[in-house]
């Protein structure tokens, strides 16, 4: 299956799907910025958010897809993901193992800057495909309540065969807005990301939709 609508089609979908949607997709975008907090909690903090972190994302997915869908998707909907924690919590450690892999590599290569910098070149690669091969495992996930994480990776793999790079000139196309988002100390980000999100939702969408090669 490969994604046929142009990219920029999606946006403009993803714009009118979020018209009359504005307040819960800022309210959600505020509550993902302050989240980072709860690591100012004595010693749980770390471990309480990297605990949460996937099932929110996973009820992002859902509350970004029902938009995408014209459904609705009341603020709440942003911890449904907390269903299907474990679901969440592992394809949220997975996506992000590759990154915590090359971090200690960094640590341990620290007195050797020649190293690091070979590991960095020769890492960027298989880390940009894992990322993008794995970029819709949530959304899968959301459709399909009963697969565990790895199956949700693993469809995610085989649905972005062929549509990784169109994916990429997606969120290139953003590249101007978060540099103005910036210049407004951030806040303007707040209404980017739901604009973000809702766009790759409608590219999932868009993928799905199209018959097998």
């Amino acid at each position: 299956m490969q994604s046929k609508t142009l990219n920029h089609e999606l946006k403009a979908q993803a714009r009118a799907a979020l018209q009359g949607h504005w307040r819960t997709a800022l309210c959600v975008a505020l509550t993902f910025a302050l989240l980072p907090m709860i690591r100012i909690l004595p010693v749980i903090g770390g471990p309480a958010l990297f605990l949460i972190y996937g099932p929110m994302l996973l009820g992002l997915s859902r509350q970004s897809i029902s938009l995408a869908r014209g459904q609705a998707a009341p603020y709440h909907m942003l911890f449904s993901g907390f269903s299907q924690f474990t679901t969440g919590l592992g394809i949220f450690f997975i996506q992000w193992l590759p990154f915590l892999l090359i971090s200690v590599g960094l640590v341990l290569s620290a007195r050797a800057p020649l190293t690091q910098s070979t590991l960095l070149l020769l890492s960027f690669a298989p880390i940009a495909i894992l990322r993008y091969s794995w970029s819709m495992a949530f959304y899968i996930a959301v459709d399909h309540s009963t697969y565990s994480s790895w199956g949700a990776l693993s469809a995610s793999w085989n649905l972005m065969r062929g549509n990784r790079w169109k994916l990429f000139c997606l969120e290139l196309r953003f590249i101007g807005l978060i540099l103005l988002s910036i210049l407004t100390l951030g806040l303007g980000l707040l209404w980017l990301w739901p604009y973000i999100q809702v766009s790759q939702a409608k590219f999932y969408q868009d993928v799905c939709q199209q018959p097998e090669r």
